[in-house]
């Protein structure tokens, strides 16, 4: 995660599916997009919300574009390796699915987290939960530099979940279509940030699928600041 906002300095452009205090500070160089609302709808002229903007770009969508990616999508958990220090990682759904259900994986969450935080809650939204109030006008249309730049998307999966019924296979997509939209076109990287165990398996297996990083963060999104903002 780090890596990524290290490899990519600016004028890279960060699009932030989390709450603001995530994201890098404006005098980071960065171009940032974010934050967005879960389902609030604004008065305010093209304000979007997050299931606006997946929801809208979906109906544009052909049937046989959800195609799957070839290559072994990565993944990284927030805890780290005793023997090395390093955050833990790897390639492939399936080397995922065997960390979070390995013994090693139980015993550094414990060592992580405050035993108040060992309980097995579901911080994922709930569909009738009041959404946030903040909301992101639609960026503007992209400069000739920021149009080749390459945009990292942090997306809090547990605050703005996939909707009830939304093939995951699209979000992917969705995303990128929203893009190209306003110009944007350079190499797009999407990573989801979250408390993935609590997330269903055939969602994470679809977004691994589609090219989308996993990330698991113990905390969910109180964790979400540690990979996204750094100072500058």
């Amino acid at each position: 995660m780090f890596k990524c906002i290290d490899d990519n300095p600016p004028p890279a452009n960060i699009l932030g599916i989390c709450d603001l205090v995530a994201l890098p500070r404006p005098e980071s160089g960065y171009n940032l997009f974010g934050p967005f609302s879960y389902s609030y709808s604004s008065p305010e002229e093209n304000a979007i919300s997050w299931i606006s903007l997946i929801l809208a770009e979906s109906e544009t969508l052909e049937e046989d574009t959800c195609s799957e990616t070839d290559e072994s999508t990565s993944w990284f958990c927030l805890m780290r390796d005793p023997r090395t220090g390093d955050h833990l990682s790897g390639q492939g759904f399936e080397s995922f699915s065997r960390h979070l259900s390995s013994l090693e994986h139980e015993k550094e969450r414990f060592d992580y987290l405050p035993f108040e935080s060992l309980e097995n809650k579901d911080i994922a939204r709930e569909e009738d939960e009041n959404p946030p109030t903040i909301v992101r006008n639609q960026p503007k249309m992209a400069t000739p530099e920021e149009a080749v730049a390459v945009t990292s998307v942090f997306w809090d999966i547990n605050t703005f979940p996939v909707p009830p019924g939304f093939d995951a296979h699209l979000v992917s997509l969705c995303i990128k279509r929203f893009l190209e939209k306003h110009g944007y076109s350079g190499r797009l990287t999407i990573t989801a940030v979250g408390h993935l165990s609590h997330i269903p398996d055939c969602i994470l297996r679809a977004l691994s699928s589609t090219g989308i990083t996993l990330c698991h963060a113990p905390r969910g999104s109180k964790d979400i600041k540690s990979p996204v903002s750094v100072d500058f």
